[in-house]
C-alpha cells in the first residue's frame, strides 16, 4: 500500500512538471474581423496559437461600446509586462492606455485555451493545488 501512495504522489508531481514546461496555447482572433470572436465566442470556428515564450499568458481584451453599440474583443497571447502599470496576474481588470486614454477590460490566464471566455479564469497553480488535495484525501 505504501508503494501505491508513493507512485500516486510522483505521478501527480510528474504531471505538474509536464504542464508547467509545455508551451501555452491560446485562441487568437478579433471580432473586428471575425464576428464569432465577440461576446458570444464560438471557439470551434477558430484555430489556436502557440505562444512563443514560456512567460506568456493568454489574454482577452474587451473594449467599451462605441457610439453604434459595437463592443470590441481581442484574444491572443500576452507577454507579461507588455502593458505598463497593469497587474497582469490571472484574472480580469481595467486598464487605461496612456496613448489614447481608452479604458478596456483585460483578462489574463495561464492554461491552454483559457481565453475563450472572460469567466472561469483559474490559474495552473490553483488547479494543481486542488488536484494534490484530492490525491492526498484519496490516498491518505
Amino acid at each position: 500500500m505504501n508503494n501505491c501512495k508513493t507512485y500516486l504522489i510522483f505521478t501527480a508531481l510528474g504531471i505538474l512538471v509536464i504542464q508547467t514546461v509545455a508551451a501555452l496555447t491560446c485562441y487568437y482572433c478579433s471580432n473586428r474581423v471575425e464576428k464569432a470572436c465577440g461576446g458570444n465566442f464560438q471557439s470551434y470556428l477558430f484555430k489556436s496559437s502557440t505562444c512563443d515564450s514560456t512567460y506568456s499568458k493568454c489574454a482577452l481584451q474587451k473594449n467599451p461600446p462605441l457610439k453604434d453599440g459595437w463592443i470590441g474583443y481581442i484574444r491572443g497571447c500576452y507577454k507579461q509586462g507588455a502593458l505598463q502599470g497593469i497587474d497582469d496576474s490571472n484574472g480580469c481588470r481595467y486598464w487605461t492606455s496612456p496613448l489614447n486614454n481608452m479604458t478596456a477590460l483585460y483578462c489574463f490566464c495561464d492554461t491552454d485555451y483559457c481565453n475563450s471566455s472572460p469567466t472561469g479564469y483559474f490559474s495552473l497553480g490553483f488547479s494543481i493545488t486542488i488536484a494534490i488535495a484530492i490525491t492526498v484525501i484519496i490516498v491518505f
